[in-house]
């Protein structure tokens, strides 16, 4: 959208640049026919008042040509000032259009920069959302291992600590059997019970693990 602004912008200064060129040039062109027109004058009032009867007077036929020259020189003095002022005004609207295209060459310029500076802006976005992405998914698959290895940790620390409390409920339950009397006697033929806590460990650590749990 700023690319076709920019380009109808530019026709529509150039378009009035030609029509204002135009202008001034039909206005050259009429001066100079003006001119033409005046500096051709006396040589016509010249031929007409030679071509005068011999009967009139010399003085009213220089009265006459004195009258056509001082309106022609009259004439000429203000086409001059008009084709100065002419000039002038001319000079000034070259520089206003030079001014004026100096000034759009520029601003085209720094559109032209722009574009590209945002072009490279569009780019570098672009990079830094892939890597993102990139570092995202890598992120996420970290965070899946993280969690697999903690729960394996997890897992491991329980099974840790059931095989230590089984040890060390054995070591005790050896040491209060080594510690009670063996009876030989017909009245004891069995060994002493094991206290009630014994047992009920003695059974639950010593029973095999479960099917799907790890020992």
């Amino acid at each position: 959208r700023g690319t076709l602004s920019r380009s109808s912008t530019v026709s529509h200064i150039h378009d009035l640049l030609s029509t204002l060129q135009a202008v001034v040039v039909q206005q050259d062109s009429f001066i100079e026919d003006q001119r033409q027109a005046l500096t051709n004058r006396p040589e016509r009032l010249t031929s007409f008042f030679s071509s005068r009867p011999s009967s009139r007077h010399n003085s009213l036929i220089e009265q006459e040509k004195q009258r056509s020259l001082e309106k022609h020189r009259q004439e000429t003095a203000a086409l001059q000032r008009q084709q100065a002022t002419h000039d002038q005004e001319k000079r000034r609207r070259e520089r206003e259009w030079e001014v004026r295209e100096q000034q759009l060459t520029d601003r085209e310029v720094q559109l032209l920069v722009q574009e590209e500076e945002t072009g490279r802006r569009s780019r570098e976005l672009v990079t830094e959302r892939v890597e993102l992405q990139r570092k995202k998914k890598d992120y996420l698959i970290d965070l899946e291992r993280l969690r697999d290895a903690q729960g394996k940790l997890d897992r491991d620390r329980e099974n840790i600590q059931r095989e230590m409390e089984r040890v060390e409920h054995m070591r005790m339950a050896k040491r209060w059997i080594q510690r009670t009397p063996s009876s030989t006697s017909d009245d004891s033929p069995t060994s002493p019970p094991l206290p009630p806590w014994t047992k009920i460990q003695w059974t639950r650590l010593s029973s095999p693990p479960l099917p799907g749990k790890n020992p």
